[in-house]
């Protein structure tokens, strides 16, 4: 009970300072809120207590979303703010705001923020961390309240007969034996509402609405966009012997590249993709497992099949 009351006591400072622009935010305001919120996260860094972490974080939630539901915190860069994530769209309609909290045995929780420019106003959506609930992520299309939580690092807009599509590359530390990174998709319903995940990815006519890769968290992956290529450019991950096809904890690069290429409203699969030439090449992947398996080792097993191979086996 102390411990709460003090953490109250520390960042009431700080929630009262909001109460100065309560009405109108100047860049003086921003600037105060900014100094504010830069010095909670720099109290959770230093935390050591992962609950205490927690709590921390709550505050300085609650306080961000007073800061980001003010229209005029839209255009403000918020650049001290350096262990949070920000990206903004090339339209300069969407600016995503993500952060993780550490937590026991490796894991991590994420959160985050939508602020999206409607047409008379700012729209700001929470982003909750939904990834233990998601049965079959890669085809599953989410609302805010059940996020693939992730570190968003790049967005690139694409768009399709009128519909915008925000693709977003993004890092998720997952646990002390995997690493994940993953291509999500945003875009908005007719009504203004954040949706994540789209069936645009084609991978050899194997349609799906977010690509997840899982690889050794002692292992480096690349994803990026290369504008040079004009591509979604990433490393091939293979198991380092073929009996562990499936373990993603043993995944790491095999020194090959391949890619995706917006075309015709899909982002389609390319394969051995050399990333001095522009024309990649649709070739098989370079590592087959012990099992047929025509599709790229990014395609894991989900956990609805999992739980329908274990249903399978109880039933022999």
């Amino acid at each position: 009970m102390f411990m709460r009351f003090g953490l109250v006591l520390f960042f009431i400072s700080y929630f009262s300072v909001f109460q100065l622009f309560a009405q109108s935010m100047g860049t003086n305001d921003l600037l105060a809120a900014e100094d504010s919120l830069k010095k909670m996260v720099g109290r959770i860094v230093e935390e050591e207590n992962f609950e205490r972490k927690l709590d921390l974080n709550i505050l300085f939630k609650d306080y961000f979303t007073q800061v980001l539901s003010r229209s005029e915190s839209f255009g403000y860069p918020f650049d001290s703010l350096k262990n949070i994530g920000k990206l903004k769209s090339n339209d300069e309609k969407v600016r995503i705001f993500t952060w993780n909290i550490p937590q026991l045995r490796g894991e991590h929780k994420y959160f985050g923020f939508i602020q999206y420019m409607a047409k008379d106003s700012v729209l700001l959506f929470e982003l909750t961390d939904g990834r233990d609930s998601m049965v079959d992520a890669q085809n599953e299309i989410n609302d805010p309240d059940k996020w693939h939580g992730a570190l968003y690092y790049h967005v690139k807009q694409v768009e399709n007969n009128g519909k915008v599509y925000y693709t977003l590359l993004g890092a998720d530390f997952n646990n002390l034996f995997s690493a994940k990174k993953l291509i999500d998709v945003l875009w908005f319903s007719e009504t203004g509402e954040p949706k994540f995940g789209a069936p645009i990815f084609n991978i050899r006519n194997h349609i799906i609405s977010r690509v997840i890769f899982e690889y050794s968290a002692r292992a480096t992956m690349v994803l990026n966009y290369s504008n040079e290529v004009g591509m979604i450019v990433f490393d091939h991950l293979s198991p380092t012997r073929p009996d562990l096809a499936g373990n993603y904890q043993f995944y790491g690069p095999d020194f090959t590249h391949d890619g995706f290429r917006f075309e015709d409203g899909y982002w389609f699969y390319y394969a051995n993709v050399d990333v001095r030439n522009s024309q990649p090449e649709t070739i098989a992947t370079p590592v087959t497992p012990p099992e047929e398996n025509p599709e790229p080792g990014f395609l894991y097993r989900s956990n609805l099949e999992v739980r329908e191979k274990l249903g399978k086996k109880e039933v022999e």
